[in-house]
């Protein structure tokens, strides 16, 4: 797909790594959906995941926070506020 020019690759220098924690709220399978089909990310994601498959946590939320690094910050910071208030 790579090969193809379907798919992209992004250089180590662009990848903003980030620590997610660990949020049932904030994981791979509550978020793919929204996130997968925007244009600056899906050219980084799978065409299709087989049912019960998920991808890579770092590597999903790698790609998303390179991106949208605010977003996912805010939605990590309400996690963590929603956690310690309950």
């Amino acid at each position: 797909m790579v090969l193809a020019g379907e798919k992209d690759f992004m250089p180590l220098s662009d990848l903003r790594a980030v620590e997610v924690g660990h949020y049932p709220e904030v994981s791979v399978k509550h978020m793919y959906d929204e996130f997968s089909v925007r244009t600056e990310i899906s050219k980084y994601m799978p065409p299709k995941l087989n049912k019960g498959r998920t991808l890579d946590k770092e590597y999903f939320f790698n790609i998303v926070h390179s991106h949208y690094g605010k977003e996912l910050q805010s939605i990590i910071k309400h996690a963590s506020i929603q956690r310690n208030t309950e």
